[in-house]
C-alpha cells in the first residue's frame, strides 16, 4: 500500500518547512509499505532490548529523541506502531539506521538531501521467561542541517531470527 497512490515514482516538490506538495494537495509525509523477509544477517542477535508491551512506547520514545526525531516525528511513529506492540507481552526490540535500512528500500531523491535519516524498529514476540544478557545498541544522533529527509518504519520478525539460542 502506497499513500498517495505511486505508479512508477513519487514526483513532488518540497517546501522548507517540509510540508510535500503535487499540484493542489499536501501532505506531511509518504507513506509504504510492502512485505519482505527481513535479512537474519542485519541483526546483531547480542544486542537490543527485551521489553514488555507496555514499556514499549517509552523505550521507543527515547531511542528515537537519541536519535534526533522531533516530537511530532515520534508521535507519528508512536501511533503507528504502539497500538500494535503494546498488546504484546514479552519483545525483543532491535534498531536499524540509515544505510542498514537499504536493505529494505533504497532511496532515491533529487536533488539529493545534505542528510538522510533512517530509523527502523524490528521486533519479535519471544516467551515470557527469555531474558539473555544484551548490549544495549549506540544510537547515532540524526543531523540535520540543510536539506533533511527522514524515514521510519518497522517489520515484525519470528522469534527463531532473533532468539540466542534454541528454545
Amino acid at each position: 500500500f502506497t499513500y498517495p497512490n505511486i505508479e512508477s515514482e513519487w514526483n513532488f516538490t518540497c517546501d522548507p518547512d517540509g510540508t510535500l506538495r503535487r499540484g493542489e494537495e499536501t501532505y506531511r509525509y509518504l507513506f509504504w509499505e510492502s512485505e519482505q523477509e527481513v535479512p537474519s544477517h542485519i541483526i546483531n542477535k547480542n544486542e537490543g532490548a527485551i521489553v514488555s508491551g507496555l514499556e514499549a512506547v517509552s523505550y521507543l520514545e527515547t531511542q528515537m529523541q537519541k536519535f534526533g526525531m522531533t516530537s511530532e516525528e515520534r508521535a507519528d511513529f508512536i501511533t503507528y506502531w504502539g497500538p500494535i506492540l503494546q498488546t504484546k507481552t514479552n519483545l525483543y526490540i532491535y534498531l536499524l539506521f540509515n544505510e542498514v535500512c537499504d536493505a529494505f528500500a533504497s532511496l532515491e531523491i533529487s536533488p539529493k538531501p545534505t542528510q538522510i535519516g533512517r530509523f527502523y524498529v524490528i521486533w519479535a514476540s519471544v516467551p515470557d521467561d527469555y531474558d539473555p544478557s544484551l548490549e544495549s545498541q549506540m544510537i547515532p544522533e540524526m543531523q540535520r542541517d540543510g536539506f533533511t529527509v527522514l524515514e521510519w518504519g518497522g517489520a515484525e520478525v519470528s522469534a527463531s531470527q532473533v532468539l540466542k539460542e534454541d528454545l
